[in-house]
């Protein structure tokens, strides 16, 4: 409920900042009305703007508190890892990094280019060779 009130809170900040930056174009971007007793106490578009663009940098900053804070996966009630779990049991181990080394000239070289491209390259690949 938590995460659903936070993203509903940064849809409608998007939206505000998108209907702002809308709403001035259509006013020509003009900055007449800004001060609210000019304009009758209503809000210019700079204001919605301004409000819409202050709301998404606290709402992601909520987010993720909210990520950070949040309890890390825990055994089941049966005490098995869950099935994703890297230390599950029956989870394939990773395999260590290859080592890089250096082509032997006898090993076969990758395929890299078909077609008309395959000859030019074999010919690149000949020169490089000699």
């Amino acid at each position: 409920m938590r995460y659903l009130i936070r993203f509903a809170l940064l849809c409608v900040a998007a939206a505000m900042t998108s209907f702002g930056l809308a709403y001035w174009q259509h006013t020509g971007f003009t900055m007449e009305g800004f001060w609210l007793v000019d304009n009758n106490y209503r809000p210019h578009p700079v204001h919605i703007l301004a409000l819409g663009l202050a709301m998404i940098p606290t709402t992601i900053w909520e987010i993720f508190l909210l990520d950070a804070n949040a309890p890390q996966s825990a055994p089941s009630a049966s005490g098995v890892l869950g099935e994703g779990h890297p230390r599950a049991p029956g989870a394939r181990p990773r395999s260590p990094p290859m080592e890089q080394s250096p082509r032997d000239a006898s090993a076969p070289r990758m395929r890299l280019f078909h077609g008309r491209h395959a000859a030019k390259h074999a010919a690149t690949q000949r020169d490089d060779d000699a």
